[in-house]
């Protein structure tokens, strides 16, 4: 069942079977008949063909999404064990935030892992809400992300608060609304919005931006931070991004709208299972680096 999941995984990753199969190593038809197998075994259909290659299905994109986790898990069980009994390096997988590279965060855990020279570190991305499930799932150790409310948090996480976050409104450096004494929402509805939005983002998130932008004014929703403010170059358009990403933004041209307009404060820091020795001691040492940069 792995080995067809691993199939399958490829074919998520380039939505075409030609190509997958070949990156594989084995036939088109070999390829076909490995996928059908996997969809009778689990009794869905998880893809449907088009003109340029192939979509995934509602049950296709679920077993998709979790076959990474699952994939990833699989390996590192292997290499853990294989690891005791060849005295190999120690592994470590870091999860942060699909856009963290762009601020001064990411500065912290590449000096931090640096250091180690005997430990294989796995960076992975993913949205900061789902880090939490993928340290109970023990396909990551260190998640770096925004602190979860107290009333969805896990007994068996560590939860360090670093510092706290709040987003901004950013704009062109020559954009209208900077020419105005004082702001109000009214005043952003006239403006067409970009939000940074990840794959997946559970609906209730819309509330949050509801209360700042009347949704039908967002014309690009981007998973990159970089699409987004190259969008918002030279443009109307309002970008909300946190304040982590002032710095990155100023690249681009962008400058934030006068603070009279506030939003919410989150906490932002280091999660890991408290059993977890190896996480506790990297984590206490990125959270050192971290403040020894304010």
């Amino acid at each position: 069942m792995l080995k067809l999941i691993r199939q399958f995984k490829v074919v998520g990753d380039i939505r075409n079977i030609t190509k997958a199969s070949e990156i594989i190593g084995i036939s088109q038809p070999t390829l076909t008949q490995n996928i059908a197998r996997l969809e009778k075994t689990l009794g869905v259909t998880l893809l449907t063909r088009n003109k340029n290659g192939i979509d995934l299905t509602e049950a296709g994109m679920t077993l998709y999404i979790n076959s990474v986790d699952t994939i990833n898990s699989y390996e590192k069980l292997i290499s853990s064990v294989t690891g005791l009994a060849e005295n190999k390096r120690q592994i470590c997988t870091i999860g942060c935030g699909f856009n963290w590279t762009h601020t001064h965060i990411f500065n912290s855990i590449k000096a931090v892992t640096t250091q180690h020279s005997e430990i294989t570190f796995n960076i992975k991305n993913d949205d900061t809400v789902k880090l939490q499930e993928e340290l109970l799932l023990n396909s990551c150790d260190i998640a770096m992300g925004t602190i979860p409310e107290r009333l969805v948090q896990h007994k068996e996480i560590a939860y360090l608060p670093v510092f706290y976050t709040h987003f901004l409104v950013f704009v062109a450096q020559n954009h209208p609304l900077l020419n105005q004494a004082t702001l109000d929402n009214n005043d952003l509805a006239n403006y067409q919005w970009i939000t940074v939005r990840y794959a997946n983002e559970p609906e209730i998130n819309d509330r949050v931006y509801a209360s700042i932008m009347p949704l039908n004014t967002i014309q690009f929703n981007c998973q990159s931070v970089t699409a987004a403010l190259k969008l918002a170059q030279d443009s109307n358009h309002l970008i909300f991004l946190s304040n982590l990403f002032e710095e990155t933004a100023k690249e681009y041209g962008l400058v934030p709208l006068p603070s009279s307009l506030t939003y919410k404060t989150l906490p932002v820091g280091v999660m890991y299972l408290t059993k977890n020795k190896l996480a506790e001691k990297l984590a206490t040492e990125i959270i050192a680096h971290i403040h020894g940069q304010d």
